[in-house]
């Protein structure tokens, strides 16, 4: 039987997308399940690299989840910044709370709904406000560089992607495609025209995003770092954004856990997002 896309997206989906990525870092199934399907599953992404990028969109973790993270920023010159945060994972929505370290800055609250141009809503020193799309290339916190594209991924959603090449990046093989950013975004005179999805080979995860200049100069990467395996599903642990202007750099890291959540739907609502934030089963540390 040949495994058509959509039959193969619904099998992902059905089984899920981290139990396939087990079989790729550990060579057999973590659970029962057909080793022949995941077979052809393999063989059929091998041939038609479009179909990385497809399963890629469609990767959901099983339930809702929630990390705790340090937000580091490391400028080239200058003193490096710390900040604190919580995140809750709904299957369409990122929950996010950051608190600087120093004590005079207030702290931040984001909710995104991630889309092509994803809905973001701002709580800052008492104020909410609905982002703007000129806005969504704007650091989520002063004093570092990741924004709401990142942390939705967005650039995963953006229409008409092509196939580029297959090479090595950061010294493993990877796939990699060019997506245009979306007429809503570009109308408003950013600098980036494109971005580079690069998928690891042998993973098929997202391992680089690059933002591109219509030149197809590049301006900005954002990397994973690393993976953390919590409860049989695969997190991404470090997550890096980094400037190719400046040189400054912000990282990300996970250091804790709660997976297997059923979060109240009503937490992911702007209307409730300067309400208490949900409570949580204890984190598991990383």
């Amino acid at each position: 039987m040949i495994l058509k896309p959509m039959m193969i997206f619904s099998y992902i989906k059905r089984m899920g997308l981290l139990f396939f990525l087990s079989i790729s870092l550990f060579g057999s199934p973590s659970r029962e399940g057909d080793e022949g399907a995941f077979s052809r599953i393999a063989e059929d992404l091998r041939k038609n690299p479009m179909n990385r990028l497809e399963l890629l969109k469609s990767a959901r973790f099983k339930r809702d989840c929630s990390f705790c993270f340090e937000l580091a920023h490391l400028p080239r010159k200058g003193k490096e910044v710390v900040f604190s945060g919580v995140l809750f994972l709904s299957e369409n929505s990122l929950l996010i709370k950051i608190e600087p370290k120093n004590e005079t800055s207030s702290s931040i609250r984001i909710l995104c709904r991630m889309s092509e141009i994803p809905q973001t809503w701002v709580v800052e020193s008492g104020k909410q406000k609905e982002l703007t799309a000129a806005e969504l290339f704007s650091p989520i916190i002063k004093g570092q560089l990741f924004n709401p594209i990142d942390l939705s991924r967005a650039f995963l959603l953006w229409k008409n992607p092509t196939y580029e090449t297959f090479k090595r990046v950061k010294g493993r093989f990877a796939y990699l495609f060019l997506a245009d950013l979306p007429a809503e975004l570009k109308k408003h005179g950013l600098l980036y025209e494109k971005v580079r999805i690069v998928i690891d080979a042998h993973f098929s995860s997202l391992l680089q995003a690059t933002y591109l200049s219509s030149k197809k100069e590049e301006l900005r990467d954002f990397s994973i770092l690393s993976f953390k395996r919590v409860d049989d599903e695969w997190i991404p642990k470090g997550i890096e954004v980094f400037d190719k202007k400046t040189h400054d750099k912000s990282r990300l890291i996970i250091t804790s856990a709660a997976m297997n959540l059923q979060l109240d739907k009503a937490f992911f609502s702007p209307e409730n997002l300067t309400k208490p934030f949900p409570s949580t089963p204890s984190y598991r540390n990383l």
